[in-house]
This record gives C-alpha cells, sequence and structure tokens, in this order.
C-alpha cells in the first residue's frame, strides 16, 4: 500500500506516551478493523501508571465478538511508556481507498509521494481542531448531558491525581483572604465524550472569587474517563466540591 496510511488512524491528545513499537501495531490493526465495519468507530482506552491498557470504550455498539476482539487486542499490547487516555479512530475501509484515490488523482505524471507522515499529521491537526471546537461550543451539535451514566466518568489517575492537582494549582484569591473568606464551593461540570471539561459553573453561591478560583481549578483538571451508556462514551454532569481553608 503506497499510501500507508491516511484516515485510519487519529492518536490524539496523550499520544506522547505511545512507543513507537505500539504505534505501528495499533495502526496495522485499525487498518484490518477497517474492513470489518460500516460505519467509523473511535475507540477509547486509558493507559494506566504502570503502562498497561484498560477500560476500552467503542464510541458506538459494534458486533459484540469485534467489541471483544478488540478488546482483547488492546489488552495484549506491550506496555506503554506514559500513561494518559488514548484515541483512535478505525475508518471503513472503502472510506480510505476512495480518499486515497482522490489524492492520487491529484498526483500529476509518474510521479510517486508516500504521503503517511504528512496524511498522519493532518489527521492529528483536524482532531485536534475538533476537540477544542467542541472545548469552546460544548452544546453544539452534541448530545444531550446524562446526569447519569450506566458507568459515570472518573479522574484518570484517582482520587490521589486531584488531590495533587488542587494542592499543587490552587490560588487563594488575596481579597478573600484578606476578608477571611474559607468554605467549599460546588462546582457542576460536564464531562464530555473526549475526557476534557466544560460547562463549569458554582451550584451555590458564596464569595465570588471563591466562586471565580473553583471553577479555573475545575476546568483545568487533568483529562478524565468519559462516561459510559448502552455502550457508548456519553456527556455526563458531574458535581464536585472545592474546599478552601484558611
Amino acid at each position: 500500500m503506497k499510501q500507508k496510511l491516511l484516515l485510519t488512524i487519529c492518536l490524539v491528545a496523550a499520544s506522547m506516551g505511545m512507543s513507537a513499537q505500539n504505534a505501528d501495531i495499533i495502526e496495522q490493526k485499525m487498518i484490518e478493523y477497517g474492513r470489518m465495519v460500516n460505519n467509523r468507530q473511535e475507540i477509547y482506552y486509558m493507559v494506566d501508571s504502570v503502562g498497561k491498557v484498560s477500560d476500552v470504550v467503542m464510541s458506538s455498539t459494534i458486533d459484540p465478538d469485534l467489541n471483544k476482539d478488540i478488546k482483547e487486542f488492546f489488552a495484549s499490547l506491550p506496555e506503554f511508556s506514559g500513561s494518559g487516555m488514548f484515541m483512535v479512530s478505525i475508518v471503513p475501509a472503502e472510506n480510505v481507498q476512495k480518499s486515497q484515490g482522490t489524492v492520487q488523482q491529484a498526483v500529476s505524471g509518474e510521479r510517486k509521494v508516500d504521503n503517511s507522515n504528512s496524511n498522519r499529521a493532518m489527521a492529528n491537526r483536524d482532531a485536534q481542531r475538533k476537540q477544542k471546537e467542541i472545548i469552546k461550543q460544548p452544546g453544539v451539535g452534541l448530545p444531550p448531558i446524562l446526569e447519569k451514566a450506566e458507568k459515570m466518568p472518573y479522574c484518570i489517575g484517582g482520587k490521589e491525581v486531584l488531590m495533587k492537582y488542587f494542592r499543587e494549582n490552587m490560588k487563594y484569591p488575596q481579597i478573600a483572604r484578606e476578608f477571611g473568606s474559607q468554605g467549599r464551593i460546588l462546582v457542576s461540570f460536564v464531562v464530555e465524550r473526549d475526557g476534557s471539561i466544560s460547562n463549569a459553573v458554582p451550584v451555590k453561591s458564596g464569595d465570588p472569587y471563591l466562586e471565580q478560583e473553583a471553577v479555573r481549578l475545575i476546568l483545568g483538571m487533568p483529562k478524565w474517563m468519559p462516561g459510559v451508556n448502552g455502550g457508548r462514551v456519553c456527556r455526563v454532569r458531574f458535581t464536585m466540591p472545592v474546599t478552601f481553608k484558611l
């Protein structure tokens, strides 16, 4: 295959933790899966602190046998060099072939060009741009926000990661400190399908300076593992207290 990869795989967000070996293995497997599906499918998976894959989730319902095969494949991967959440896309082989045909028609004469690297970079940039648009406009063209899901979202790394994040990033507002303001600010927010955080708002009114800092902290949290409902990743509303103590 001259153009080894066009749109078959998009390694997004945490791809810096993926070894070249794993990237190559996943790329080949996604091409293989592309021959088995009729619609584009996103696969979200988490890599834990020791480099092993867990919590493999599909963006939509697929054949149970294929679903099982995908999960077994990711569980069998060699250890990753980093941790975090990853996302890859399976694109039907027919769509890839059409895209490759369009590219080949644009090449004049007998000139041969291997666009695998440039196409991968373009796919990455396009996926990252779309993710930024989701964060900026979380309510546009997206499914409804659920209050509960069969599998609720959670912060990758657990409570310890969150506590460390709040300790290291909290900036106690000086004016609130001068007035002796402290307490808990309850913040409601949405965990999007890519694990990003949006729509953070204080649930109860309190000190406006503490509220502002609480919202800033929530929006800056590390990536979460998205919720799952009916076998699909979904948008879920979550509520969390942020404690300020002098």
